[in-house]
């Protein structure tokens, strides 16, 4: 309470005299209510309801706090479309309760008016720094009570149907981006079945066409080379016969995951065809391009497979490369690596050439 002159509602405006049950209606939870609610704060009960009587036809829900720690509880469990707040309290002071208030994000959108006799600049711009957004003077007049509260209660809804249509709009973004990513996720799933090997999950053909083209003119562009090796199972029919294909299958996700294993990151494993891989190595020289061949070929020797009973597996390899000072196609470069291959079987097979 403050130590100024008796702080009264003027004028002569009345209502009914409120029974029990308006009383405990008052005090209710409003969290899903549609009419204004508005918070007293002010520790003399006859201000609170001299500020009642003066608003009482205009329909709205009251709660009532005598002090700032009576007010926080209120905003705990009620939705508050507006605070009148006395700044001369006991214990909990008007400012200090301001300071909380405006801390908390849920209650930082709420009106607050302060309701004081004090004239004093200095503590109305701290009232002001520390988050009221009006003041009226004590005694109140009645017509200035009911326009500044109209005026805030109307701020007070704008703003709530402000963050009702951002919420709307969060949720719709929300929506659309997860649509969206889902999308991204079908292409990018879609792209990778129709680029990738089903069986052994290293790239086809296909994107090895794709990719290919635009390795070569930066390789022609650039003036480096791009090696390829195309390295073929020895004898896995033979393996497929002895010991059946679902063997053959587990010995070709081993062996593309060895190729891969010996491999830059820049490098491609492509499977060409069967038992047939290439692998694809730009910036590579035909004898670094015959290195890496010869290291999965030892690699692929050193394979153990229980499934295959001590069977050795080995694999023969052909490279060919890429000159950008004698530029060729793909499709060539392709043909010249198939020659070595060729080569590499009829030399005895396991072997690079």
């Amino acid at each position: 309470m403050e130590h100024q002159p008796h702080a009264r509602a003027s004028g002569t405006k009345r209502s009914a005299p409120r029974d029990s049950e308006t009383e405990h209606r008052d005090a209710i939870d409003t969290r899903n209510a549609t009419t204004p609610t508005i918070l007293l704060v002010d520790d003399e009960q006859a201000y609170r309801n001299a500020v009642k009587r003066v608003l009482a036809d205009d329909q709205h829900r009251f709660l009532e706090a005598a002090s700032g720690e009576e007010a926080l509880a209120l905003l705990e469990s009620n939705t508050v479309s507006l605070v009148l707040l006395d700044l001369v309290m006991p214990c909990m002071d008007g400012f200090a309760f301001l300071e909380i208030f405006r801390n908390n994000g849920n209650w930082r959108p709420i009106p607050v008016c302060v309701m004081t006799a004090w004239s004093d600049g200095a503590k109305r711009r701290r009232a002001i720094e520390l988050g009221a957004d009006d003041f009226i003077g004590k005694p109140v007049d009645n017509i200035e009570l009911e326009t500044r509260i109209k005026s805030l209660l109307r701020m007070s809804r704008y703003q709530s149907e402000l963050r009702d249509m951002n919420a709307q709009l969060e949720a719709k973004v929300r929506e659309r981006t997860q649509h969206l990513q889902a999308s991204l996720d079908e292409l990018k799933q879609a792209w990778e079945e129709s680029t990738r090997d089903a069986l052994t999950g290293v790239f086809n053909r296909r994107f090895m066409w794709e990719w290919l083209l635009p390795q070569l003119k930066h390789a022609k562009r650039h003036k480096v080379p791009l090696s390829c090796l195309m390295i073929d199972i020895d004898r896995f029919k033979d393996l497929n016969d002895a010991y059946g294909h679902h063997v053959g299958d587990e010995v070709l996700k081993h062996f593309s995951d060895i190729i891969a294993k010996n491999l830059r990151e820049s490098d491609i494993v492509v499977r060409y065809g069967g038992e047939e891989f290439v692998t694809l190595l730009p910036n590579c020289n035909l004898e670094n391009g015959r290195l890496a061949a010869e290291r999965i070929r030892q690699a692929v020797t050193k394979m153990q497979l229980s499934s295959l009973k001590g069977t050795p597996l080995t694999c023969s390899i052909g490279v060919a490369v890429y000159d950008p000072a004698e530029p060729t196609t793909g499709e060539e470069l392709l043909k010249q690596a198939d020659k070595a291959l060729y080569k590499a079987k009829n030399a005895g097979r396991n072997r690079v050439v």
